[in-house]
């Protein structure tokens, strides 16, 4: 029985946002093997992650290229390895002859590794556009059998092996049958909104829950989007459907005890529903206000067809917050919201 290892690197550059490789962070940030984090282990296997090296952004008016302590950091690939602590001798036999064939024991194994990681990287990438709020990365495309080969999708995986961590081969198992085509920013509070390094080691006690991600933060993270990219009726729409999953999820999660009592609160308006809950997790009366208005606001849009002319930036985000300090009562976790609109990235200058 051997250990094997097997890395992979997976690209999350997103065409519509060409500006980012990937996630951004703000001041420190995952840059070695040294600061993974594990998605996954248990007797005999590890997954682990980290991010390639990155670039610094400085704003405009930043005189200081030496303070690298107070900028957004963009992050490139993912990268991460799969560890066995030990595979048979027969799969050992196979990597070290490269026998290749659609009944083989590599094909076999190839198959395991691709369920292995699979599973916690969509999750892990499903965090980090969901409650860390980095829409622009791609959602990951999972293997789909009738459309790609095991090799198609470990080559797109950049997949390769070693027994010692220095010593790296291509990982094939089975044969290729496919050609490859291979905010607008005055302090730093919006750069805080940005990964940190708190958020990267907050991840694994994400990752541990076997319930799936709520549909309220994937909402949510849909909304900012919109709002993002200056689709501003989209993001109305999607941020009081947000809302609205929110606050049933919270009832289910958190008072499910009580639901006989609270049917006809279910059935009562957004807005009703809304002022009950911010008396009882201490909203903000600033960002209720906002979010008050931001249902009035939908309501318009979809039964007149009409947007106002008001500030919808600071409604749509006073209504974010209220959506994610629902949602932290049951995920525990603050959902964020960092910008990546022309305005904040006319602000930074690339280095």
């Amino acid at each position: 029985m051997t250990q094997i290892i097997i890395s992979f690197k997976y690209d999350l550059k997103n065409t519509k946002f060409p500006s980012s490789d990937g996630p951004i962070f703000y001041q420190q940030y995952p840059k070695s093997e040294n600061e993974a984090i594990q998605l996954y282990s248990d007797n005999n296997t590890i997954i682990k992650v980290w991010f390639e090296s990155t670039r610094h952004v400085y704003p405009q008016s930043s005189n200081d290229k030496n303070n690298l302590e107070s900028v957004p950091i963009y992050g490139g690939p993912l990268l991460g390895k799969l560890i066995y602590k030990e595979i048979s001798d027969d799969i050992t036999n196979r990597l070290l002859d490269n026998t290749t064939g659609k009944v083989s024991e590599y094909e076999k194994f190839g198959k395991q590794v691709l369920q292995e990681i699979i599973p916690p990287i969509s999750k892990f990438i499903d965090i980090l556009r969901n409650i860390y709020g980095q829409f622009w990365i791609n959602k990951f495309i999972e293997w789909d059998s009738r459309t790609q080969t095991v090799y198609d999708f470990c080559y797109k995986l950049n997949m390769k092996w070693s027994f010692d961590n220095k010593n790296w081969y291509e990982f094939i198992p089975s044969k290729n049958t496919a050609t490859h085509l291979v905010f607008e920013c005055n302090t730093d509070l919006q750069y805080r909104q940005f990964l940190n390094y708190h958020d990267w080691f907050s991840i694994p006690k994400i990752m541990e829950s076997e319930i799936p991600l709520p549909l309220s933060i994937e909402f949510l993270a849909e909304s900012h989007l919109f709002e993002d990219s200056e689709e501003i009726r989209f993001s109305y729409i999607i941020a009081v459907t947000a809302l609205e999953r929110a606050i049933i999820e919270l009832i289910h999660t958190k008072m499910k005890n009580y639901l006989k009592i609270l049917n006809k609160f279910i059935d009562e308006n957004n807005k009703t529903k809304l002022i009950v809950i911010s008396k009882l997790i201490n909203i903000p009366q600033d960002d209720l206000s906002k979010s008050l208005e931001a249902l009035d606001i939908r309501n318009t849009i979809i039964h007149d067809g009409i947007l106002k002319d008001a500030n919808h930036y600071e409604i749509l985000h006073g209504l974010f917050r209220t959506i994610s300090a629902i949602c932290n009562l049951f995920l525990n976790v603050q959902c964020k919201l960092p910008p990546l609109n022309k305005k904040f990235q006319e602000k930074l200058r690339i280095m």
